[in-house]
């Protein structure tokens, strides 16, 4: 049956690690700095799942588990309405073989699944001992002067220190905290973190400048904020590591794995 916002919800709650980051965007659909912007969801008794998600950019997923052969069959249907007027479609599940298995590659064909995961913060951080020679604190509207002693090179959608000055900490945002790390009273690093709802924080960018790089002041930073937020009774979220060197300071600090997914891409035409 198709079930409402809250129902869905109160199913995912009982599984943060897993669906943490589901829960938090179907709790604050609506928002327009959210990329999700309607869900549609149908549960069985017997604990199959498809969660229907449009976002603003044109493409849908379609989450996934515990599906018999005829519940295929109606997912097939509700993907062939779709498939025609979308730029990306995608069917997605934490279990692998949701979208591997006989009955799926049968109604979609064999499709590479692509991993993903994030990082969360389940327990208090590990101790890190920040060195002497740095401090480490939340920036406010009067330490935009501090401004030009980062160092960042233009970024692909404009976002920098001094944007988010400008749009978020100039306008006292309680949705948007810089915290910036300081040696010989000069800005050498910030970290930038966002929220919806004050309930699940995640990291938008962090910088070091060139000369500081390799010192571990990315760690501190982001202790620094996992602390803050454990300590509050939020929720941190270290986002997606996208290299070797991002996982190794999420799991330096305590951050650990949730949100696995596998994804069946079945369409990608943002180009065309």
């Amino acid at each position: 049956k198709k079930i409402t916002h809250e129902e869905i919800i109160n199913i995912l709650a009982k599984d943060p690690r897993k669906y943490g980051a589901k829960i938090n965007n179907i709790r604050n659909i609506g928002n327009p700095s959210l990329a999700l912007k309607e869900v549609q969801a149908y549960y069985t008794e017997e604990g199959a799942m498809i969660i229907y998600q449009k976002m603003i950019h044109g493409g849908v997923s379609f989450y996934i588990e515990n599906l018999t052969e005829s519940d295929y069959i109606d997912l097939k249907e509700l993907v062939t309405i779709e498939l025609d007027n979308t730029k990306y479609c995608a069917i997605e599940s934490a279990c692998k073989a949701a979208i591997t298995n006989k009955a799926f590659t049968d109604l979609f064909g064999n499709k590479q699944p692509v991993y993903s995961c994030q990082y969360g913060l389940f327990r208090s951080p590990n101790n890190i001992k920040s060195p002497s020679e740095y401090t480490i604190r939340l920036l406010n509207v009067d330490d935009r002067v501090y401004i030009s002693n980062i160092q960042e090179d233009a970024r692909r959608y404009g976002i920098s220190l001094e944007y988010i000055f400008d749009n978020y900490i100039s306008k006292n945002s309680h949705n948007d905290l810089v915290y910036g790390c300081f040696a010989n009273n000069k800005l050498i690093a910030y970290l930038h973190i966002n929220t919806f709802d004050k309930k699940y924080w995640d990291i938008g960018f962090v910088f070091t400048n060139k000369a500081h790089r390799g010192k571990g002041i990315a760690t501190e930073l982001v202790w620094h904020y996992a602390k803050d937020i454990w300590e509050r009774g939020e929720f941190a979220s270290y986002g997606t590591a996208i290299n070797e060197s991002s996982k190794h300071v999420a799991e330096k600090v305590g951050f650990e794995r949730f949100n696995e997914t596998y994804y069946a891409v079945l369409k990608e035409d943002f180009f065309h």
